[in-house]
């Protein structure tokens, strides 16, 4: 982060995203803005069949650009990559879910319409 942008944080100002890149790691996906850390989204293993979304976080720096709905997009791809089922206990994931069954519901574990 360069220095403008750090000025930029500490005013409170948003930045825009340059090249946008997720990375997978154990239980969770990040999405990099130009190698920096913009936010992430969490999840813990519940067995074989499931897994639950318990975190989502974007920097103060990124917010309002939808990058949480783009985290939540690319952990649901992994996830049915993988042939597992979501339960949604982050509050973000729980009102996206709930605010689209129709997008979410052959993955979320514990669906009914």
């Amino acid at each position: 982060m360069t220095f403008i942008d750090k000025l930029k944080k500490k005013v409170g100002l948003k930045k825009e995203v340059g090249k946008l890149e997720f990375k997978e790691e154990k239980n969770r996906v990040l999405l990099l803005d130009d190698g920096i850390e913009a936010g992430e989204l969490t999840w813990s293993s519940a067995g074989d069949s499931f897994v639950i979304f318990d975190h989502t976080y974007v920097d103060d720096f990124y917010r309002g650009q939808g990058l949480a709905k783009k985290l939540l997009e690319e952990g649901v791809k992994i996830q049915k990559r993988d042939g597992k089922k979501i339960m949604p206990l982050c509050p973000f994931v729980k009102r996206e879910f709930t605010a689209n069954p129709e997008v979410y519901k052959d993955i979320w574990y514990g669906y009914s319409a």
